[in-house]
């Protein structure tokens, strides 16, 4: 249907609803519109199967174009197992499935995180000869990233590569991410020149995707400031952001550069122009607080809510443990009685705090007086 190819989708329904009104019968392209439209909708996977059994009651058999809308509205609802089911029924009806029914049905269930089934999936297109095409590349090399799947994600890549499909923006990004996060960074600098000589410049998203990867295996401290270096040199529109600065300052923590960590929550108002946020306040508290410089982790979070800003339970947490964990004896009494008034402050605010059985003993020497945690 024209409206429904231009995405209009209430003038679609309209139209459909003006053909019963004149007893207009609807064939299988009115139905085939009428379900691409409600995919569109939320709850449009409901829909689609109460069109589709009314079509069977017309006489009208749903063809392919039939199943790839109602997939399309199990994508769109994270509905894996109608999906897989529908998928089932197709093939039980002589409805050979195209690429357009199984990338769909891939959405579905890599939305539910369900990735065996994705895999299967995809083994069932190369078993019925059905070639992958870009889009279908897309949504599994994200599933494969989000399910830490490696080597499956640069299979996917080499396959791409030996099809001559072509890559964009969205499968550097899951790739890059991937190799960051196997430690494979000269395959992360190879892919970005990679992308370049495509004529595809890394974004945002793609720095972000590899600076995300740098917070893991002790903190890829050194490569994250590279990265953010690189960023600031470019004169397009990927200079980083507080989510950049963020994964920089938590990736110095975990590898113990505290001063650093401040140092680029300094750097990113001061020379760059990006308020930092309570995440990035957060994340340099916590490494301030890995390296028992409690007293700074204080400061930042006086600091914090100079700003206007209101800790949540993570800035909160990242606190308590700076405070429990740092310091000396002569400091403890001080440290307690912070601890304690954080406590108290979570809790007029209707935050619960979450203890561990460490900090709890840390609280129980300082003060008697907590039975109100309970």
């Amino acid at each position: 249907m024209v409206c429904q190819a231009a995405g209009r989708v209430r003038e679609c329904l309209r139209v459909c609803e003006l053909m019963r009104e004149r007893d207009v019968a609807p064939d299988a392209f009115t139905f085939n519109g009428l379900i691409a439209a409600h995919a569109r909708e939320p709850g449009g996977w409901r829909s689609a199967l109460t069109i589709m059994e009314e079509m069977r009651q017309q006489g009208l058999a749903p063809d392919g174009y039939t199943y790839g809308a109602a997939l399309d509205a199990c994508a769109k609802g994270r509905k894996g197992l109608l999906a897989l089911w529908l998928l089932e029924e197709m093939e039980a009806e002589g409805v050979r499935p195209n690429v357009v029914a199984y990338t769909a049905a891939l959405s579905a269930v890599a939305s539910r995180k369900m990735w065996g089934d994705v895999w299967r999936l995809l083994g069932a297109m190369a078993d019925r000869d059905v070639e992958p095409n870009a889009h279908t590349y897309g949504v599994a090399m994200d599933a494969g990233r989000r399910a830490g799947d490696y080597s499956r994600v640069r299979a996917l890549l080499a396959e791409m590569h030996g099809r001559g499909v072509a890559l964009s923006a969205p499968h550097y990004d899951a790739a890059v991410a991937t190799c960051a996060a196997a430690g494979e960074w000269w395959r992360v600098e190879e892919l970005m020149g990679e992308m370049r000589d495509c004529g595809i410049e890394p974004s945002g998203r793609t720095f972000g995707a590899a600076l995300v990867e740098c917070k893991h295996g002790g903190g890829q401290w050194e490569k994250a400031l590279e990265l953010l270096a690189e960023m600031r040199g470019r004169a397009s529109a990927a200079q980083p952001n507080v989510f950049h600065y963020t994964s920089a300052i938590t990736a110095c923590g975990r590898a113990g550069r505290w001063r650093r960590a401040v140092e680029l929550l300094r750097e990113m108002e001061d020379e760059h122009e990006v308020a930092p946020d309570v995440a990035a306040f957060t994340a340099a508290m916590s490494a301030c607080g890995e390296s028992g410089q409690w007293q700074l982790a204080r400061d930042l979070l006086g600091e914090l809510r100079g700003r206007g800003l209101k800790p949540n339970v993570v800035t909160y947490s990242t606190a308590i443990a700076a405070f429990e964990s740092g310091g000396h004896d002569d400091d403890q009494e001080e440290r307690g009685t912070l601890v304690i008034d954080l406590l108290h402050e979570m809790d007029m605010n209707g935050i619960k705090p979450k203890l561990s059985e460490q900090e709890g003993r840390f609280l129980l020497r300082q003060n008697n007086e907590v039975a109100w945690l309970d």
